[in-house]
């Protein structure tokens, strides 16, 4: 999948939250992405752990 899906699908994904706890959800999103790009993961093969 191209960069701009995963841009969009994250667009959509922050819509979702309130004012207040959209930085926050923004801030996570972003270490996620960062970290599936330093382990060689594409976004749509790595999942959270519960």
């Amino acid at each position: 999948m191209t960069n701009s899906y995963w841009w969009l699908a994250g667009l959509a994904y922050l819509a979702r939250f309130s004012a207040v706890s959209r930085p926050h959800t923004r801030s996570e999103l972003r270490l996620c992405f960062y970290w599936c790009t330093d382990h060689l993961l594409t976004r749509d093969t790595a999942y959270r752990v519960v």
